[in-house]
């Protein structure tokens, strides 16, 4: 038999004997709630929803996150496109995730019904065994439910991405469903076939509870709670001792009821041996009442309350005003109670079992966290966040236990302490603090903006390998001024944030236009990058003008390269530190740098280019200090372009930068303020971290804290908060050097790396929840009315110069590429396949106006 045909056996086993076990776990709760009424059906599903949302809000955010977010839709098509290579060790992180997930979640969704639930003290026997059913039901979604989830994002991702299904693509996709279901499979057995269940608890394995405490807890009155046996006094019940007129002899009367049966005299008879036991009393439910209504013999320390009390208004109180108001008075009419205190050491396998899961869960979270033996990318994205839902359920847990457990003891919620503490540690720690490598030598290096384009233009038009003198090139432009004008022509590079994806577009098309001219590199004079686009160009400038011996490359080596660069898996890292150490983090009064995830995306950058040259740390540029890389040689820091690194300050909502030259001139306005390196840093940063200032995504990065001599904290986010082209700071730079441009008849064409076409016309509206909707969407707009004014005011500035602006998109959606920091093979293809189209489309702007491209259409 054929591969497919095995599976498709495997498929049909696997499914029919899931199908009997789900269709009989239906029918019994079918059967228990005959004759129940369909409202308090209801009401026992809320209730027990309630009790254990907190479970369920896991399962939505992992729907949403595998079944709708493009990045998480990504990550899962990752795990087929592995195992197609041989490589199975994200689907196993996967599987492991969900086991760990599936048990912890149906546990705790379990144990906080066994802590909560007293309404086996009120509810009516068919109701109670109804109640009981239900929860075991849906105790039971909450253990297969993940699994659902990731299988139907399985078959979505597939259906969506797979355009040919051969052979090759169907046994992967096939094999991880198979597993799947297999999983699903294990887990109903050991949860929910009865027969096995059974076998097990007899033999009295620890995973299973022992059938005393899971009768007991079964009860539903609380597991923590006293119990409390109740007989009634006489006087409770009516005396029934009247006579009534004998209907068969009218004017005889007779006793009504009969003397025998009058529950009065009859309970007193009853409640009388009872009192006459004297010093045996408390012995007297043990004695006499069957062990299913007691509680269990370890509830040993039993109080007797025999008196009974009425509150009554204290007749004293007009007399003396300083009596009480009210006063105890004693009645016949009470109970005699049995009070048998909660002994907790009773449920030895209950709490086995959550103390292996929130220790367990607790190690595990801190072993993530530290990063040790295990590299995330091993593991994987979503075997990561699967782990990590279930760790946060088994310390959740844990937590629980220690308050309903010892609530007679602990005065306050362990849980709301640690809400109080959170807030408290948020107002005392110092946040996410830059990472510093204490190099300071290269601090005040930096040459002026003018004398960088002074001297860098002059190596320029010194190169008859570029410009072959007196030879000038005439160039289309946007203005008949300018038309006739003729001229060197510079490329001024602005990059559009977008997270990874418009990186890797950035750096993927400067480097096929690399490859294209060799003295492509030689003509750009600037950058102006945000978010993403920094990432891209941080890249293609480290390989282009930074990489040591950095010789002539031919062919496609810079495609190659970025390529492999950013096929690199960077997201683990931050996903590690995001759900595990951060959360660790937000607990301790003093930043923790390896809990941090901004810092972790930075090590995955420092990682991604170690593994495409292999360089010692001191020679990998993006772990090397950012201005050390400038500065090891004077033909480096001529001939590299100025870089504008663009990042938003918090306290003070300006567009700030890091960058390799000074602008220091009235024409930068607030230039000091603005330029991070003048005055702010005050020691020496990463390549690296220099990059994260820009791509401070949020919620995926932190904001970057930077302290100051006078005790002021400023912090800093992603670049795109004020204008997210670069527009705004390119337009500054060229301002600045306009007179010199123009002496030097430099034709400044702006390549404009966008992450979509965009119209500041657009009109999108806010009719749904007006007041509302229009103050987000209008704070939100005002970036995009902000890029859209820098962009148009930019276009202007070149023209009247004689150049142009050159708009580029990234002629792919979100769904084919998402804006995310791992990137399966799919998405490297689509985005791949984007650049062959602008690289190959003669009717766009590059074809028109660049004349690498001339050249290449004449070849």
């Amino acid at each position: 038999m054929n591969p497919i045909g095995i599976i498709q056996r495997f498929f049909v086993v696997i499914i029919t004997y899931i199908a009997n076990l789900m269709g009989f776990a239906i029918r019994k709760l079918r059967f228990v709630g005959k004759g129940i009424p369909i409202e308090d059906k209801i009401t026992d599903f809320v209730q027990i929803f309630k009790t254990t949302r907190l479970f369920f809000l896991f399962n939505l955010l992992a729907l949403l996150v595998f079944t709708v977010l493009p990045q998480g839709k990504d990550v899962i098509l990752i795990v087929i496109e592995d195992l197609s290579a041989f490589n199975p060790l994200s689907l196993i992180s996967l599987l492991a995730g969900l086991f760990a997930w599936c048990m912890i979640s149906e546990f705790g969704a379990r144990y906080k019904i066994y802590v909560t639930d007293h309404s086996g003290l009120s509810l009516t026997g068919e109701r109670l065994n109804y109640r009981k059913e239900a929860q075991k039901f849906v105790s039971s979604i909450y253990l297969l439910l993940p699994i659902v989830i990731v299988m139907f994002s399985v078959v979505i991702v597939s259906v969506n991405n797979i355009q040919k299904w051969e052979v090759s693509v169907i046994i992967p996709f096939a094999l991880v469903l198979l597993l799947l279901l297999l999983s699903f499979a294990l887990l109903s057995r050991y949860y929910l076939d009865s027969f096995y269940i059974e076998k097990k608890r007899k033999q009295g394995v620890w995973y299973k509870v022992s059938e005393g405490e899971l009768k007991w807890a079964n009860r539903l009155y609380g597991i923590y709670n006293d119990f409390v046996f109740i007989v009634r006094k006489s006087p409770n019940f009516k005396d029934l001792s009247s006579e009534i007129e004998d209907k068969n002899n009218p004017g005889q009367m007779i006793p009504d009821p009969p003397p025998d049966i009058n529950i009065r005299n009859t309970h007193k008879r009853f409640t009388d041996l009872v009192e006459e036991m004297d010093k045996d009393i408390k012995d007297f439910p043990r004695k006499f009442i069957k062990e299913e209504d007691l509680a269990p013999e370890e509830f040993a320390d039993v109080t007797y309350l025999p008196e009974n009390f009425e509150v009554q208004v204290n007749p004293e109180r007009a007399a003396d005003k300083t009596k009480d108001e009210f006063v105890k008075v004693p009645t016949e009419i009470g109970y005699h109670r049995w009070i048998y205190k909660n002994n907790s050491s009773f449920y030895k396998t209950l709490h086995l079992q959550v103390h292996v899961i929130a220790i367990s869960s607790f190690l595990f979270m801190l072993f993530i966290s530290t990063g040790f033996l295990i590299p995330y990318e091993i593991i994987g994205s979503p075997g990561l966040i699967c782990l990590s839902f279930a760790c946060w359920l088994g310390i959740y847990t844990g937590l629980m236990y220690i308050d309903y457990r010892f609530k007679k003891n602990i005065k306050i919620s362990v849980r709301w302490a640690l809400v109080i503490w959170f807030f408290i540690v948020s107002f005392i720690d110092t946040d996410h603090p830059v990472r510093n490598n204490n190099d300071t030598g290269y601090s005040n290096s930096r040459p002026t903006l003018s004398d960088h384009f002074e001297s860098w233009s002059k190596v320029l038009l010194a190169d008859t390998t570029i410009y072959s003198a007196p030879m000038r090139l005439k160039m289309q432009c946007d203005t008949a001024a300018a038309k006739d004008t003729f001229g060197y022509p510079v490329f001024f590079i602005t990059a559009e944030g977008g997270a990874s994806r418009t990186g890797a577009f950035t750096a993927m098309l400067l480097a096929r236009m690399q490859d294209l001219d060799s003295n492509f590199k030689k003509r750009i004079y600037a950058f102006s990058t945000v978010s993403g686009g920094s990432f891209g160009v941080g890249f293609f400038n480290a390989i282009t003008y930074l990489e040591p011996n950095n010789t002539a490359k031919t062919g496609d080596y810079y495609e190659v390269v970025t390529n492999k660069f950013f096929q690199q898996d960077q997201l683990s890292p931050v996903l590690a530190k995001f759900f595990y150490g951060e959360i660790l983090g937000n607990f301790w009064p003093r930043p923790i740098e390896r809990f941090d995830r901004a810092i972790a995306l930075e090590k995955a950058w420092e990682h991604s280019y170690q593994a495409v040259f292999n360089r010692p740390n001191d020679k990998n540029v993006f772990s090397t200090n950012f201005l050390s890389c400038y500065n090891s040689d004077a033909n480096t820091q001529r001939l590299s372009p100025a870089w504008f690194i663009n990042t938003t300050e918090v306290e003070t909502g300006l567009q700030c930068f890091i960058s390799n030259v000074k602008p220091a001139s009235e024409r930068f306005l607030f230039s000091r303020q603005r330029d991070l390196l003048a005055e702010k840093i005050r020691y020496g940063i990463n390549y690296s971290t220099a990059i994260n200032f820009s791509s401070r995504f949020p919620l995926f990065s932190p904001s970057a804290a930077l302290y100051q001599n006078d005790d002021q904290t400023y912090h800093y986010v992603d670049g795109g908060y004020i204008e997210n082209t670069g527009s705004k700071t390119m337009l500054e730079t060229i301002q600045f050097l306009h007179d010199s441009i123009k002496a030097k008849r430099i034709l400044p064409y702006v390549i404009q790396l966008r992450f979509s076409e965009t119209d500041s016309s657009t009109f999108q509206k806010t009719g749904f929840l007006n007041e509302i909707n229009s103050i987000a969407s209008g704070i939100y707009n005002v970036r995009a009315g902000s890029s859209a004014t820098s962009v148009e005011l930019l276009r202007r500035e070149v023209a009247s110069l004689g150049g142009k602006c050159i708009d580029v998109p990234v002629p792919v959606s979100s769904k084919d590429v998402p804006m995310s920091w791992v990137f399966s093979k799919r998405s490297m293809t689509n985005l791949n396949k984007a650049i062959d189209t602008i690289m190959n489309d003669q009717q766009n702007d590059l074809h028109k106006d660049l004349d690498f491209f001339f050249k290449k259409k004449a070849k």
